[in-house]
């Protein structure tokens, strides 16, 4: 979403991440520590010394492209006003206040600061003022195309994140919005896939090999690119809390309980079944005895989830289970190869402190090459059943979006066949893809 404003409001990005020694992470980063980042030499695991210009931060796991960096750096303190890490940081979280108690009409844009006597301008923004000036601000002006100057400023944000000439006017004079500005955030999303802007660094991308490797799902690669598999991602954890609550309310009132006399605080994995393959088109959970039964080998379907232990109980009472249509084909499900893969938090550890005892950098690593690995697993699922509740699974569905080049199934959009022929030229599509989650009609940049 970040990148997304610099590229509309024709801004370079730069990530500023707190010095080392005022990091709430050992070793100066949410997202664990490969071997890469230590110095050579240093073998006491106590003492290790983290390289002078290894990573820090998010960009221990991602690459800063240039495209959206402009090959610009955080300012120096002394030529900034005397602002670091810590000033920036407040002016940050100034920006959110700008919206409190303010109507949607007129909100004001996010403020910016001069560099001392330069002409530079910088718009300090952290999560929370993305978020909040995406909602308040930017959302509407990014879907307007009412006036010459909107569709000026459309065109130029879709040559920014790579669109071609022609895919950049089509998107600022062609496209319609959509519902909720769906459409146009489907594009841009498709576009960063296209144009890398989630670029693992080398040493996740080597060590999400070596747990892939490991995994029993059998997976495409140079030499078998025809396997097939499907996936399902059932979050549960800290969502029953609060974003799930009132999808578990609605569930099981539906079927006839009452407040507070729930059989459990989540939605059973028989209902993503249900929803995922239904048994008015084949298939689904009720496969008749009658019918033959296939001799070909079981569908695989990949199951990523934060409640490994339950979910396993519930799939060995389910009946048996056919994905296939109007067949009988037994389904095999798999869970990732590491139990390590059972949460995807990196929050640190004194602020849950019952649920990270013993944290480190190390196990956050574990965690995280875990994570990115069953991500990558979901992502390029044949069909996909997932809980778009959690930031994870709206981040897939950024993954799975992409431009139709016809081999993909629609996501309940628009019907293919009704298309004009520019409009099919330049179709945006999320690849089968089944939403469980109230989050339904929500899309923004890579989901968030």
């Amino acid at each position: 979403m970040a990148a997304s404003i610099a590229a509309f409001t024709n801004m370079a990005m730069v990530i500023m991440e707190p010095p080392i020694n005022q990091s709430r992470f050992d070793t100066g980063s949410q997202f664990g520590c490969p071997a890469d980042a230590f110095e050579e030499g240093s073998n006491d695991n106590n003492k290790k010394v983290v390289k002078e210009n290894f990573p820090n931060g998010i960009l221990r796991l991602i690459q800063h492209p240039h495209w959206i960096s402009r090959g610009c750096t955080v300012p120096p303190t002394t030529s900034c006003n005397n602002r670091g890490y810590n000033e920036w940081y407040n002016l940050a979280e100034k920006q959110k206040y700008l919206y409190r108690g303010k109507g949607k009409r007129n909100p004001p844009p996010p403020t910016s600061y001069n560099c001392g006597n330069s002409n530079q301008s910088i718009t300090p923004m952290n999560a929370g003022a993305i978020r909040t000036s995406f909602d308040m601000y930017f959302k509407n002006r990014m879907v307007d195309r009412s006036s010459p100057q909107s569709k000026v400023q459309a065109y130029g944000w879709a040559v920014r994140f790579g669109a071609t000439k022609e895919e950049a006017e089509y998107f600022s004079t062609v496209m319609s919005p959509g519902v909720m500005g769906e459409n146009i955030h489907k594009f841009i999303s498709a576009l960063a896939n296209r144009s890398g802007l989630l670029t693992l660094q080398p040493w996740i991308v080597r060590d999400v090999i070596r747990y892939l490797q490991r995994s029993k799902l059998v997976l495409p690669s140079n030499n078998n690119n025809h396997v097939s598999y499907d996936a399902i991602h059932v979050r549960r954890g800290d969502k029953l809390l609060k974003e799930s609550g009132a999808w578990v309310a609605q569930y099981w009132t539906s079927r006839g309980y009452a407040v507070g006399k729930f059989p459990t605080n989540y939605i059973p994995f028989r209902h993503y079944i249900e929803m995922g393959w239904k048994e008015e088109e084949g298939g689904g959970l009720l496969c008749s005895t009658a019918t033959p039964r296939t001799t070909t080998p079981p569908k695989s379907i990949f199951v990523a989830t934060d409640d490994p232990t339950q979910v396993k109980k519930e799939i060995s009472h389910l009946p048996q289970i056919t994905t296939d249509f109007g067949s009988c084909k037994e389904s095999r499900f798999v869970f990732p190869a590491s139990s390590e893969a059972t949460s995807f938090h990196v929050t640190p550890c004194r602020k849950y402190k019952k649920t990270c005892a013993g944290d480190n950098c190390h196990k956050r690593y574990q965690r995280i090459i875990a994570a990115v690995g069953d991500m990558m697993i979901l992502s390029r699922a044949d069909k996909l059943v997932c809980d778009y509740n959690s930031s994870w699974g709206r981040i897939i569905k950024g993954f799975r979006t992409v431009f139709d080049d016809g081999s993909s199934n629609n996501d309940g959009g628009d019907n293919q066949s009704l298309l004009t022929n520019i409009q099919q030229q330049y179709a945006v599509v999320v690849k089968d893809t089944v939403d469980l989650s109230p989050w339904r009609g929500r899309f923004t940049p890579f989901g968030y």
